[in-house]
């Protein structure tokens, strides 16, 4: 099992938030105005109350029509305020979302994949997707809950200590209690939405595993176990929500109960002060109003308290991934690309591990023109010296060159033109046969790919689909066979042009017409080119020039 990324400190979670905010401070900015301004018209109301209550007692006859008007504009500056406010709110959060799930895709993309594959895949998956997705509706919900609410808590703390600073004394005794249950229930969240989030991205792993391979599984007939790894993973999720539930439910009724005995306490208070003649019936009406006003927000925070707290542990799942460093280094100089097209391996040594080495000094070149097979058992370093030629990962020691150049010192972006890799399931994506063609030289038109299928000997099965090269598939492959799939993928090679191809030998079998296409276009896409190739049955070393055998990290005599 692969091991969680490390919880990221607090220091680079702001720094992100920080920097996705940045783009939107002017809209920030009237947003502010907009909270602060609907906040205090909702908290304004109990001093006009007080000035309509003791107006009315002591026989102003304007007191109650005048405070009836400005309680009408405040409703009307509370409308206002609450439009703009919500508009400006969705568009921020879908922009800075928008902007959050581009970084995720991007760093993904960024990762080699033996580092996607040690990082896992399930995983990185949940944090791109079940994570951000929390954090959306968090954003849409909840944050801005938390803002106004806070806003009308500060504001209305002031009113409340402007009408009475005894009562709102009062007033606060309640918050100071409500505020040490919210601590403990903070520490106890702290520790267990995280884990809430993690065993959800451990379930969809195993998810995600089952149904990429659905067919090995249902072939071997474990559907019955794979069934109950996902419900073990499905039970540890709901555990773990248990969990957070029981620490919640043990602060709310805190709250509830203090909103209400505060009420009742300032409401006491209040009518001793004005039977005393300490205070007006106005104010004390005017400090009740104000403790409602001032423990609504307590109220609407703990009903959203929820998602915030698993907002907080998804944030901190998207930005551990954000903060994971590629392991391939890009060079700050690189050196141009070669006209040469000799792949070398030099001394090679590598290990996914300290201290077990899959490569252990192997020395190989590859000519332009030449194609050489590579052959062992499962587990000699096959695969894994055709990812170090690709530069899916750096070797320990010695190096891989391209024509005399370190594949270290070539830009990443002129490495992936020049040495192209072709695995063995063909995969594409949802869009057109040409959109398919197309990854490998996203500029090419639709004359250009026709040309390279032409070059392949292609054009004429291309012509025979429904649409042509406009043919939908969808994601996978849709209605493509295996072959045909393969048949996409040898077409990038020669819409690609590549110096080097490193082909991992698909193992699926074909119909015989299909079989006749594959072997010619691949004949036709390796020509010129230095070809590694990774063999997984004996009659495909017959295309080879040249067999190389690995064996146990070594090359040996074929």
């Amino acid at each position: 099992m692969s091991p969680p990324l490390a919880t990221p400190p607090a220091r680079s979670v702001l720094r992100h938030v920080r920097d996705l905010l940045r783009p939107h401070r002017a809209r920030l900015g009237v947003l502010a105005v907009a909270v602060v301004l609907g906040a205090l018209a909702t908290t304004a109301a109990p001093l006009l109350v007080r000035s309509a209550v003791d107006g009315a007692l002591a026989g102003r006859e304007a007191a109650v029509p005048r405070a009836a008007l400005g309680i009408a504009a405040l409703a009307l500056l509370a409308g206002a305020a609450t439009a703009v406010r919500l508009r400006l709110w969705g568009a921020v959060a879908e922009g800075v979302l928008a902007e959050l799930r581009g970084r995720c895709l991007r760093r993904v993309l960024a990762l080699s994949p033996p580092q996607l594959s040690r990082t896992g895949r399930g995983d990185v998956l949940a944090r791109t997707t079940g994570d951000v997705e929390v954090l959306g509706e968090a954003a849409r919900l909840s944050l801005p809950v938390l803002v106004r609410g806070l806003t009308v808590l500060v504001l209305a703390a002031a009113v409340l200590l402007g009408v009475s600073a005894p009562l709102a004394g009062v007033a606060v005794l309640g918050l100071v209690g409500g505020g040490l249950s919210a601590r403990r229930l903070l520490r106890r969240t702290t520790v267990l939405y995280p884990r809430y989030r993690a065993s959800s991205g451990a379930a969809l792993s195993v998810l995600r595993e089952t149904l990429v391979g659905v067919r090995v599984v249902q072939g071997h007939g474990r559907e019955a176990e794979r069934a109950a790894a996902y419900g073990a993973a499905n039970l540890e999720v709901v555990e773990r929500y248990a969990d957070g539930t029981r620490a919640r439910n043990g602060f709310f009724p805190v709250v509830i109960a203090l909103q209400s005995a505060t009420a009742l306490a300032v409401l006491a208070v209040g009518a001793a002060m004005a039977s005393a003649g300490a205070a007006s019936v106005g104010t004390v009406s005017a400090a009740v109003l104000a403790t409602v006003a001032l423990y609504s927000p307590v109220t609407q925070l703990t009903e959203v308290l929820d998602q915030l707290q698993t907002a907080r542990a998804a944030l901190g799942r998207v930005v551990a991934l954000l903060d994971l460093s590629p392991s391939l280094e890009v060079p700050d100089d690189p050196r141009p690309l070669p006209d040469d097209g000799t792949l070398a391996v030099d001394g090679v040594r590598f290990g996914y591990r300290p201290g077990q080495l899959v490569l252990d000094g192997v020395d190989l070149v590859v000519s332009p023109g030449e194609v050489v097979a590579l052959v062992g058992e499962s587990g000699a370093g096959k695969s894994t010296l055709a990812a170090l030629a690709a530069r899916w990962a750096d070797p320990d020691a010695g190096r891989v060159t391209l024509g005399g150049t370190d594949l270290r010192d070539l830009a990443p972006e002129q490495l992936r033109r020049a040495v192209v890799v072709v695995p063995q399931d063909g995969h594409l994506v949802r869009g057109s046969v040409a959109d398919n063609v197309r990854l490998a030289r996203p500029e090419a038109s639709d004359a250009e790919v026709l040309g390279a299928l032409a070059r392949l000997g292609l054009r004429a099965w291309a012509e025979r689909l429904p649409h042509g090269v406009r043919t939908p598939v969808g994601h996978g492959g849709g209605a493509l066979s295996a072959g045909e799939r393969q048949l996409v993928a040898l077409a990038r090679v020669a819409l690609a042009d590549p110096q080097v191809v490193v082909l991992d030998e698909a193992t699926s079998v074909l119909d015989p017409d299909t079989a006749a296409l594959v072997d010619t276009a691949l004949h036709r896409a390796l020509q010129g080119r230095a070809v590694l190739l990774v063999a997984h049955r004996p009659d495909s070393v017959q295309r080879a020039d040249r067999v190389v055998r690995l064996d146990r990290g070594r090359v040996r005599a074929p």
